[in-house]
This record gives C-alpha cells, structure tokens and sequence, in this order.
C-alpha cells in the first residue's frame, strides 16, 4: 500500500474518494477495484527501469514510490501521470492540479486519429517509450 507521507496526501485523498472496494467481477487491486488499464502495469514497469523505485497499490491504482515513499508516478484510465513533469499536449486532472501530466503510453500524440495505421510505425512507438523514460527520470529527480 502507498505511503501516506506528506507529499503523497493530495494524490492520495484523491484516489480514496474514487476508489472502490473490491467486487466479483472486477480487477482486485490489494482489495479496491482497478482504476488503471490492466496494461499498464507494464508501461509502469518499462518507463522506471532502472529508477530506484517500487510499485505499490493506493487505492485501486499501480503507483510507483521513490525509497524515500514519495509517489512519482501511477496508472490511471487509460494513461500514466508524470508528477512536476512538463509534458507537451498532456493531460491534467482537475482534483490534482497542475503538479500530474498524463499520457497515454501507447498512443504517442503524433498518431493523430486521422494518422493511417500503416502510417504508425514500430520506431515512432520506440522513441515514444525513450521520451516516456526521460519524463520518469524527471518526475523521480523532481520531487
């Protein structure tokens, strides 16, 4: 389970008031319901490698803690949120404020809808997941 350490409560009296307690048919997540792509424990995984960090459950979403407990980055939807890392064309999430960038770590924003599929190329999918790793370097550094 998360950390509640001072620079994880904002995050984390968020994710408590939309979390849910586990139910049958739903992804156990240390006993809430998962509010994360299941993929994405992945990507989590992809973009620390290397990083000094650990996964940790808080409240139904994959996080990723620094040794000193600070959440620097956690699952959501369908994207990762990035903490102090500016991110071009990222999301926010209005409860958190500016400090979360989110992305889609399968979709790099130059595949637009309109973008071909045969367009889309396993090299632009390489550099997205280089600049994913860069922008979890930073989130780790800036906290």
């Amino acid at each position: 389970m998360a950390s509640e350490t001072a620079p994880n409560q904002r995050l984390l009296d968020w994710l408590r008031r939309g979390s849910e307690k586990f139910r049958p048919g739903q992804i156990d997540m240390a006993g809430f319901a998962l509010h994360a792509h299941p993929d994405l424990d992945d990507a989590l995984r992809e973009v620390c490698s290397g990083l000094a960090a650990d996964m940790v459950a808080a409240f139904g979403v994959p996080a990723m803690e620094r040794p000193d407990r600070t959440i620097f980055l956690f699952a959501w939807g369908d994207s990762l949120w990035f903490r102090k890392t500016e991110i071009p064309n990222a999301r926010t999430i209005e409860g958190l404020g500016s400090d979360w960038s989110g992305v889609n770590p399968y979709f790099p924003p130059e595949w637009t809808v309109k973008l071909k599929l045969e367009d889309r190329t396993k090299a632009d999918q390489r550099a997205w997941m280089e600049r994913l790793q860069a922008y979890c370097s930073t989130a780790y550094d800036e906290v």
